[in-house]
């Protein structure tokens, strides 16, 4: 499964499971982890994008940024939520 289609899952289930909670829970904050991988962002489409002596390195990171913080908002605008975001990108 690629990055982005389970960060496109996370946002649903977020969206569904903050319909429909009693109301004493929906004031816990959702616990959300997010893994993601510069390889399943949108736009970063060559190896000069993903490895980090690639001449689109620093293109390859702000799509991976941006794209993970426009999920994070989109996220906080249903409720409080705890993320741990995990970038799975290379070994270091």
């Amino acid at each position: 499964m690629r990055p982005t289609t389970f960060v496109c899952g996370v946002l649903f289930l977020v969206a569904t499971a903050s319909f429909g909670l009693p109301t004493a829970q929906a004031q816990e904050p959702l616990r959300i982890f997010i893994s993601v991988d510069m390889k399943g962002i949108g736009g970063v489409g060559t190896n000069q994008m993903t490895s980090s002596g690639g001449k689109d390195y620093a293109t390859g990171r702000q799509l991976l940024t941006d794209e993970v913080n426009t999920v994070i908002q989109a996220i906080w605008e249903h409720g409080p939520a705890e993320i741990l975001v995990n970038d799975s990108h290379g070994d270091h």
